[in-house]
């Protein structure tokens, strides 16, 4: 099972997610966390060139690992949208002291429904043909953009929020989709950042106005004597056509408690979905509305 689980980078060394707290780790903490990680099994990064965290990159061990990273917002006055990407990969593939990437992400893959989308798409299959990166992937946040964006490239690799009470990747067909066509799946917000393995006591106020789904989570497992961790994670790894699983993590225990939850599975998962994309999409979150336009 661990062959399907990436490694988010976004906690390791920055201050992501709404319920990460914790105090930024040091380089000694992430470079446990991936000598851990690489224990159990795991061979894949999922990063992104804004993140704070990659920073801290340069200073680790990452041979034996495969890197995704994600492409960020290419500004609009931008003229030689070629150059712009290959610098930036060139950069990234310096900063981390590898010779190639994965998957290469869009973070905004709206830009490609505009004026200048072939010409991106174009520098992204150059980086391909260099034998710089593996495989293009679209990193989403609602699968309805895959509507839009599947007419313009036959992407290899589709990144999409799933978990629990997000459920559009399995509403909007677009997990079998996306399976038939041979594409790789890929899922990243399996606990909504945080926020499913959260009592309904301990719920930030910005969301109590959902309280009423996590009352029904906190019972399912309370009467069945089941984690949060175990029921999430079994839900997720229920689904045969997903191929991979990105965790985030806070601490080198978190990804403990992981490991161990890996090997147990629930068969039997409570109906609580919700629909509200005020809940559902981190976008509509005030954390991240004003940088909503990046993505």
């Amino acid at each position: 099972m661990t062959s399907k689980i990436i490694l988010g980078s976004a906690q390791l060394g920055g201050n992501y997610g709404i319920t990460n707290t914790s105090p930024s780790l040091d380089i000694i903490k992430i470079k446990e966390i991936i000598s851990y990680a690489k224990s159990m099994g795991i061979d894949t990064i999922d990063t992104a060139i804004s993140y704070e965290s990659i920073s801290n990159f340069h200073h680790l061990d990452l041979s034996g690992l495969k890197i995704n990273t994600k492409l960020p917002k290419i500004p609009l006055q931008t003229n030689d949208i070629n150059d712009w990407v290959q610098k930036k990969i060139n950069l990234t593939l310096k900063n981390l002291n590898i010779s190639k990437i994965d998957c290469l992400f869009l973070h905004n893959p709206n830009q490609l429904l505009q004026k200048k989308g072939k010409l991106i798409i174009k520098s992204l299959e150059n980086l391909k043909q260099k034998k710089l990166i593996n495989k293009i992937g679209v990193s989403i946040y609602d699968p309805l953009q895959l509507e839009n964006l599947s007419f313009i490239y036959n992407f290899d690799v589709i990144q999409s929020p799933f978990n629990l009470l997000d459920r559009r990747l399995i509403n909007s067909e677009w997990l079998k989709k996306a399976h038939a066509e041979r594409k790789e799946v890929q899922v990243r917000s399996i606990f909504l950042q945080g926020l499913l393995l959260l009592s309904e006591d301990k719920l930030p106020r910005e969301f109590f106005k959902w309280k009423n789904l996590w009352r029904k989570l906190d019972l399912f497992c309370d009467k069945r004597s089941i984690s949060k961790l175990d029921l999430l994670l079994s839900f997720v790894k229920s689904f045969k056509e997903i191929d991979k699983i990105i965790l985030g993590i806070d601490n080198l225990q978190q990804l403990k408690e992981i490991d161990a939850s890996l090997n147990k599975n629930i068969e039997y998962f409570p109906n609580i979905y919700s629909l509200d994309e005020e809940l559902i999409n981190p976008l509509n979150w005030t954390l991240y509305k004003k940088n909503k336009a990046e993505f």
